[in-house]
């Protein structure tokens, strides 16, 4: 063995020094472990003369004045093997020369795929949640929607496992995870969470690899239980829905809606004081996503409510069917008018307070739908109630109409939105071609009618010239109370 030894190293020194063999050796050994095997030809280039008089000595063919040598894989066994370190194995050779493993391309990719998967089933057998189980198995598996943590991997596995720890240790503590075992509220704060995960209320910030992997991971296991909810236009209000479903509050005080006429029982069944106030009185609501997210139950009511309108031309009419709470008068199967815009909000009120007691069941938005605003209008569409919108003529204003059609079929209709009232309120105010483009995203047959007619025109239309058109059919719906301020 020891002599074995001593030929290994007194070939590996012959090849190393020996003009030219050394690049040789390297053209070999990369040939070989691209076609994982020992076959094919290589070629060097600019071989000057010391080189071409090593190469005739070991190959015993002629090479002077050869600048460009052409030598096969088995050209050179058969060479070596008419030498003295003919029993020398070919790629143990090279090993030495280039001070290196020589691998096919094959045998780097089998150990690497080894490699990731010892990786991801380690840190599987410490964090054994289903929700864990499920991500780790999809990122293990490359699923779409684990880029993003392959991307991570590949940059620097062992910085990726600390963040990792924090993230897979946050999923199995999520609040919809602790409530299912009984142990934990249903909505935590993000900060709150993140110090109790990292030490750090920052600490699952995006800013931050973990939480960038949190969202990623919250997005995949929403996708997989089918449930993306609604199509969001705001990335920030798309990724405070997605923390919601898990039981994260990343905004609980800014994120509000506005909103009059809204009677609200908790999550047990009591009646909200303040929401109920408010409705009495007909006071303003400026509800933020924490008392919204108290709200078991929500209905529409009308104070001063005694019989139903009629329904036509698409006008909405409240339904007769009434009970009694505390003086208020809650219309089940009721409607409720949403506008985006808060002046028309504020001047559909003005008009009713003119002659009215209690609240207009009134939603305001101001603009693009925020959560607070999407899970109001889950709880009365739960309760029965019919969703009109009338909002801005613009791409965003369209894409938000399309939303609730999609979100609550049958129950949302369009209110004043349709051609005619577009050219009735039509601006001089051009939308820019990037916008309107995202009018092609529009697929409803209730609003293509309505795209064609803005991709046409090019022009924004707002909703402050329909105001006396809302009103009316305010006023036709609520023909009773308005025939008392007509006396």
């Amino acid at each position: 063995m020891s002599a074995d030894r001593d030929l290994h190293r007194e070939a590996v020194e012959y090849f190393q020094h020996e003009p030219g063999f050394a690049r040789l050796c390297r053209a070999l050994a990369k040939k070989y472990q691209t076609l994982g095997r020992w076959g094919g030809k290589v070629t060097l280039s600019d071989v000057e003369a010391a080189e071409q008089k090593a190469f005739s000595s070991f190959f015993r063919e002629d090479y002077t004045g050869q600048t460009k040598v052409t030598v096969s894989l088995e050209q050179f066994s058969q060479a070596l093997a008419k030498t003295k370190f003919a029993d020398v194995p070919v790629l143990s050779l090279l090993a030495g020369v280039l001070e290196m493993d020589i691998q096919t391309k094959s045998d780097i990719l089998a150990a690497k795929e080894q490699a990731w998967v010892k990786y991801w089933r380690t840190l599987s057998a410490s964090f054994p949640e289903p929700c864990c189980q499920t991500w780790l198995k999809a990122i293990m598996a490359r699923q779409p929607g684990t880029r993003s943590v392959q991307a991570a991997y590949e940059e620097d596995p062992e910085a990726l496992r600390s963040e990792m720890e924090k993230v897979l240790t946050a999923l199995q503590e999520l609040p919809v995870v602790k409530q299912a075992a009984g142990s934990e509220n249903s909505l935590v704060r993000l900060p709150v969470f993140a110090l109790r995960i990292t030490g750090d209320p920052h600490g699952l910030d995006l800013r931050l690899p973990a939480g960038r992997l949190l969202r990623s991971a919250l997005g995949f296991l929403r996708q997989q239980d089918g449930d993306t909810g609604p199509e969001l236009a705001s990335g920030a209000e798309a990724l405070t829905e997605l923390y919601y479903a898990f039981g994260l509050l990343r905004d609980d005080l800014w994120n509000f809606v506005t909103c009059s006429g809204i009677l609200a029982w908790s999550q047990v069944g009591d009646i909200l004081p303040v929401w109920q106030a408010a409705a009495q009185s007909g006071s303003v609501l400026n509800a933020p996503l924490r008392e919204v997210a108290k709200v078991g139950r929500a209905e529409p009511c009308c104070p001063s409510l005694a019989r139903g309108g009629a329904l036509e031309s698409g006008n909405p009419v409240n339904a007769a069917r009434t009970e009694d709470t505390e003086n208020l008068k809650c219309a089940k199967n009721a409607q409720v008018f949403i506008v985006e815009n808060p002046a028309v909000f504020s001047s559909l009120l003005d008009r009713w307070e003119e002659g009215h007691t209690g609240g207009l069941p009134l939603v305001c938005t101001h603009g693009q739908f925020k959560l607070a605003a999407w899970l109001l209008l889950d709880k009365l569409a739960s309760a029965g109630a019919r969703l009109w919108y009338s909002g801005d003529f613009d791409p965003e204003g369209v894409l938000i109409a399309e939303r609730l059609l999609q979100r609550y079929p049958g129950q949302a209709r369009l209110w004043h939105y349709g051609v005619a009232d577009y050219l009735k309120c039509l601006s001089d105010q051009t939308i820019a071609a990037k916008r309107l483009a995202q009018l092609e995203k529009i697929q409803a047959a209730e609003l293509l009618p309505l795209r064609q007619e803005m991709e046409r025109r090019g022009f924004a239309g707002y909703q402050e010239g329909l105001i006396e058109d809302l009103w009316q059919d305010i006023a036709l719906n609520l023909g009773y109370a308005t025939s008392q301020r007509n006396r």
